[in-house]
């Protein structure tokens, strides 16, 4: 997969920068596809408020990142990149056919719904803590994370957060860009642990090793569905242009 593309940098902060597709996204859709993607990013700015983020990049058909560009500056990258030799994975039809014809029930306007999360309690207290508040959960296995349609079944529902129950960790990856393309948290656990949290921007809030006992998290925000505040992923949703490989 070949993409000329343009990653604005998301950030507010002088000199930083920040983007969801070389931070995890793309890697995350190399996974999904199970092809390579050879991404070539523009760098600089075009007005003093619209910059980017460059860091073009290869990476391979298991999401790891052979070859990338700076941030600034024009740069050549050379790496050897082997095309999949793997059919894409087949959508079921059902799943096809409830993304066609689903239609989001709520708005993005938000209204702020504070939830304690407790890290260290098990996936039935925690969800049920969470749905005590009025919070939307959906519970999932980690496979359904390798998919795009689960997760935006979700969200379609109204599903505010999705927690991920299994014997062992999603990818990481995986994780965040399903929270992030459907602006949902998400929580997942490994063997009766809490290992991840994340939010619905894609951003690590917790993940197993670090010392917090609980968390708070505004469950509202994930009603917000803006990739930007011009970028309303309800309205401008078009699935007139999905294509599928049906089973």
């Amino acid at each position: 997969m070949v993409q000329p593309t343009a990653w604005v940098n998301a950030s507010t902060v002088p000199g930083e920068y920040r983007n969801i597709q070389p931070e995890f996204l793309l890697a995350a859709r190399a996974l999904e596809f199970g092809l390579p993607f050879i991404s070539c990013s523009k760098s600089g700015r075009d007005t003093p408020s619209m910059g980017y983020v460059g860091q073009s990049r290869m990476v391979d058909d298991k999401g790891v990142t052979l070859a990338t560009a700076e941030i600034e500056g024009d740069e050549l990258v050379v790496a050897e990149v082997s095309p999949s030799m793997c059919p894409p994975r087949p959508v079921d039809a059902r799943l096809i056919q409830q993304l066609l014809s689903a239609e989001p029930p709520f708005t993005s306007e938000s209204v702020s719904l504070n939830c304690e999360v407790r890290l260290r309690h098990g996936p039935e207290d925690v969800i049920c803590q969470l749905q005590g508040k009025g919070a939307r959960v959906a519970r999932f296995m980690a496979a359904e994370l390798d998919r795009f349609a689960p997760a935006r079944l979700a969200a379609l529902k109204g599903d505010q957060v999705i927690v991920v129950v299994d014997s062992e960790a999603p990818d990481m990856r995986l994780a965040r860009a399903r929270a992030a393309e459907n602006r949902v948290f998400l929580l997942c656990f490994a063997g009766g642990a809490m290992c991840i949290v994340v939010d619905p921007t894609g951003a690590v809030l917790w993940q197993a090793g670090d010392k917090a006992e609980s968390i708070q998290i505004d469950v509202g925000l994930s009603d917000r569905k803006f990739f930007t505040p011009t970028t309303d992923i309800w309205s401008q949703r078009r699935v007139e242009c999905y294509q599928f490989a049906p089973r």
